[in-house]
């Protein structure tokens, strides 16, 4: 089924999607839906570049949201710019996470009336997985949409491009992880420090991985935003971990769906562990995992000591 009615189903889509990875993440259940809801339409995308590779085989083209083009939804006063209003005129339905009552909104309905619907980015309340929050505005909205039971079970999936995953394949053979061994990654950090389990917890945790699983090979993975969490860890240990660190998040995950546990956060990385379907530990500190748990396969959820993330890690491994 298509938008309303069958015979209203639109031929061209555009979704416009800012945020952080996670944020990116937890909206390609939406683009599942309307890539099978809407058979034969072509889905183009507006998001930040670095996370355009994690819709691969979702989305016809996507360009960058802050490029020039879209700049004038962000003007108080009316859109008089006819790039804009060409650009987003030629689309049959525009999907917008950029809020409901924003400026954007605003110029949105202005420049394609009925065919823009405008979702709110953040859950406004704790009782809704923020999955199941995104459905039910589109279902708001009057567009075809699965039940609440329905959404629960619609899962973000990343398909990793052949080409990136022999690039995740050389990157784990560089720091020596094999691919004949049950390879176990942490991610000590978040994009908060208040999300962070205390660095004593994850070393005990680390030292457990190592012991338990004799042939596992043990290694953790950070960025740029990581570089604190991953050198307390480092020093909390006193043994060295191979640490794996990619611009690329294609890359990033194919290496995570090579891996037999990962053990993270309320974080972009976690989600993208869950969404290529590798046995997802997630922590949670100070965020809700009602609202926010990682979707997946193979997901479980823990609170900030070793005993809660070794009980999770041991339920996932009795899966």
């Amino acid at each position: 089924m298509g938008p309303k009615e069958a015979e209203a189903r639109p031929s061209r889509v555009l979704v416009l999607r800012g945020g952080a990875i996670g944020d990116f993440v937890v909206t390609l259940p939406v683009l599942q839906w309307l890539r099978l809801a809407g058979a034969g339409a072509i889905i183009d995308l507006a998001c930040h570049a670095r996370v355009a590779p994690l819709a691969y085989g979702l989305v016809s083209q996507w360009r960058e949201i802050d490029s020039a083009v879209f700049l004038p939804l962000y003007r108080e006063t009316p859109v008089g710019d006819e790039a804009i209003r060409n650009f987003v005129g030629s689309y049959d339905l525009v999907v917008s996470f950029l809020g409901s009552t924003t400026t954007p909104a605003e110029r949105l309905r202005e420049l394609v009336g009925e065919r823009a619907i405008c979702l709110d980015p953040v859950p406004v309340s704790n009782t809704h997985h923020v999955i199941d929050f995104f459905f039910d505005q589109v279902r708001l909205a009057g567009l075809s949409a699965p039940s609440p039971e329905e959404s629960a079970h619609i899962l973000p999936v990343i398909e990793v491009e052949a080409r990136k995953r022999r690039e995740a394949r050389a990157l784990l053979d560089e720091h020596g992880l094999k691919h004949d061994q049950a390879l176990v990654v942490v991610h000590p950090g978040s994009g908060s420090l208040g999300k962070n389990t205390p660095t004593g917890v994850l070393a005990e945790v680390c030292q457990w991985l190592a012991e338990a699983l004799e042939d596992a090979a043990v290694f953790l993975v950070g960025g740029e935003a990581d570089e604190g969490a991953v050198a307390r860890l480092v020093e909390q240990l006193g043994m060295p971990l191979p640490v794996v660190e990619t611009p690329e998040l294609a890359v990033l995950a194919g290496a995570l769906a090579e891996c037999t546990l990962f053990v993270g956060h309320d974080s972009g990385i976690s989600y993208i562990a869950a969404a290529v379907g590798a046995p997802t530990v997630a922590v949670f500190v100070s965020t809700d995992p009602q609202v926010w748990a990682p979707r997946g396969p193979h997901v479980a959820v823990a609170e900030p000591t070793a005993e809660s993330i070794r009980g999770a890690a041991a339920s996932l491994a009795q899966r």
